[in-house]
């Protein structure tokens, strides 16, 4: 890997956003010379998961121009799950987002990718949930917790989904529409708070990157899972 440095800085700051995650090499497509891979999983929230987080297996290939190309990105469907296709999600479980068809840097990497997919899946979620007595089908909403909410697991992923969706200027969980700088490909903040800074003699520099003349613009699909994370106590 020509970007080895990159990859390893890569991954450090994107595990800060994932349920838990390997990292092996693995054959993709039948070719001969072996990808790095991630194995991972997206943890997500709805309002009706009564403060339970899921989670979506997924795989990752980094190609071997990664960063300056984008990850191969796959739904890895446990035993017990069954794949639900959706606009993002296609028949052969790879994962197409409009970021990963027009992939550049700066602005794209794996963290600002993990936070989109935690927002998407959230939101339309592209696995079924079976029960593993019968094999039928069961609602996620009906689903006894997984994880004790007085456990430090629970604790632990509450607040490192909350610091993912954290406001650069008011420093609290983003209160939707979340808008997102194109020049770093993080969400920056609140709409309300972007609106006041603008407003305030803004030097019209990114808040993270300091990039000049950044593009801020909303993020549509967020709002559902946003309002459910402002609702988990601290």
């Amino acid at each position: 890997y020509a970007y080895g440095s990159e990859i390893t800085d890569e991954i450090i700051n994107a595990a800060k956003v994932l349920g838990s995650f390997n990292i092996k090499r693995s054959e993709y497509d039948g070719r001969v010379e072996q990808l790095l891979t991630i194995n991972g999983t997206i943890p997500i929230h709805r309002p009706e998961f009564r403060g339970v987080y899921r989670y979506i297996p997924i795989t990752l290939y980094l190609q071997k121009n990664f960063p300056q190309s984008p990850p191969i990105c796959f739904i890895n469907p446990e035993e017990n799950q069954e794949l639900m296709i959706t606009d993002s999600v296609n028949s052969n479980c790879q994962i197409h987002f409009p970021c990963l068809g027009d992939w550049r840097r700066p602005g794209c990497d794996l963290r600002s990718l993990f936070e989109i997919m935690i927002a998407e899946f959230s939101f339309e979620i592209p696995l079924i949930f079976l029960d593993k007595e019968d094999n039928s089908l069961i609602s996620v909403a009906s689903q006894k917790p997984v994880i004790d909410e007085n456990s430090s697991l629970y604790k632990n992923l509450v607040r490192k989904s909350k610091q993912a969706f954290t406001c650069g200027i008011c420093q609290q969980v983003i209160k939707p529409p979340a808008i997102l700088a194109s020049c770093c490909g993080q969400i920056i903040g609140c709409d309300a708070c972007i609106k006041e800074m603008k407003a305030n003699n803004w030097n019209k520099r990114c808040p993270l990157c300091r990039k000049l003349s950044p593009e801020l613009r909303p993020i549509n699909g967020l709002n559902e899972f946003i309002d459910g994370m402002n609702d988990i106590p601290d």
